[in-house]
């Protein structure tokens, strides 16, 4: 078979998601080797002018589309995010499903991503989700930013509606930096709580395990609803907090805490750090095995309790043993591996 042939071949297939893993590796080394650079392009040339109603397509658009198509095949192959609709409706501006994919792509790839998204008339539900051991921020239909933990998933309508803004966060551990907006409401929703702001700063952690979920602000003031309802009762109660104010609300109790909280200890994971006061050494322990995609075991149940003050950095050159012997001197565990469980006595 000649190349030229492989390589159209190789493209449609792609095109039509029913590449396999070895023929996207196949079709990535036709690109790089340069001799069917220009055929290349005319592949996606024609992609985009099939789905044309009419306009003409510019040389930049072109350059801009391959540029993108190259971008999604080297991105797929080890996808740091996932990002796609919930909704499927007419697509417009002679995007297909496929361009689709690839113009969402070329929204994200600058930040090391990759997502699956089509524009449509009417609002989408778009679902975030980020892999343990990563981060990612991402700007909101109104503007608002949230930076996201590895593990976490979340899930939002685009664009918000009319009279409030609406995020669920389905599991994992979120920084909100919302803008401002008297007569629109923000809120963030999870198992147990919801967030009310009009325009502040804060931090939710809420993963399924864990039996907590933690409210933390920057700034601002945030409004917290307990569905179950607090003190064994059913109805939902209200709380208000401050900059510097943590609320813990105990699952499985239905109670909640409020304590004082240095900004500090807000969302440091931004900042590829660790960051504790006088936390339980479990809390510590399940942050690090997110972090380094380790299960891990305590061995015996009452180091649980035993508290960590300080700070861990876990920038990407950190490695686990690194951070392990940290923890060793801070509280004098000791740590093993069985297999790939890390197991702490």
């Amino acid at each position: 078979m000649e190349k030229n042939l492989d390589i159209r071949v190789l493209f449609a297939r792609y095109r039509n998601r029913q590449a396999t893993p070895a023929e996207e590796t196949q079709l990535l080394e036709l690109i790089r080797s340069g001799e069917q650079a220009e055929l290349f392009r005319t592949l996606v040339a024609e992609s985009l002018a099939s789905q044309d109603r009419g306009d003409s397509i510019s040389d930049q658009a072109v350059t801009e589309a391959v540029d993108t198509v190259y971008a999604e095949i080297q991105r797929s192959k080890t996808p740091a995010i996932r990002m796609e609709t919930m909704v499927g409706e007419p697509l417009r501006n002679r995007i297909s499903h496929w361009w689709g994919r690839v113009a969402a792509t070329a929204i994200i790839t600058a930040v090391g991503c990759w997502g699956i998204i089509e524009y449509v008339d009417r609002p989408q539900l778009v679902t975030l989700s980020v892999p343990l051991g990563k981060t990612y921020s991402v700007k909101l239909p109104d503007s608002s930013t949230v930076a996201l933990n590895g593990g976490t998933t979340i899930r939002y309508r685009d664009p918000f509606a009319d009279d409030r803004r609406h995020v669920i966060l389905k599991n994992g551990q979120a920084f909100f930096d919302v803008r401002w907006h008297p007569n629109r409401p923000f809120v963030v929703e999870t198992d147990d709580l919801d967030v009310t702001v009009l325009g502040t700063s804060f931090e939710i952690k809420g993963y399924a395990d864990e039996p907590e979920t933690r409210v933390s602000v920057a700034t601002g003031r945030v409004s917290v609803s307990t569905r179950k309802g607090l003190d064994d009762t059913t109805r939902a109660h209200i709380l208000s907090l401050s900059p510097h104010q943590q609320l813990v609300y105990d699952r499985e109790q239905g109670r909640a805490a409020l304590r004082s909280v240095s900004e500090a200890f807000i969302a440091p994971w931004r900042e590829n750090q660790l960051a504790y006061n006088e936390e339980r050494l479990d809390v510590v322990l399940r942050d690090v095995a997110r972090k380094y995609k380790t299960p891990i075991k305590i061995e015996n149940p009452g180091l649980a309790e035993r508290r960590i003050t300080g700070v861990i950095g876990i920038a990407g050159d950190a490695s686990l043993a690194q951070v392990l012997e940290m923890l060793s001197t801070a509280s004098s565990i000791r740590y093993r591996f069985e297999q790939d469980t890390l197991v702490v006595r």
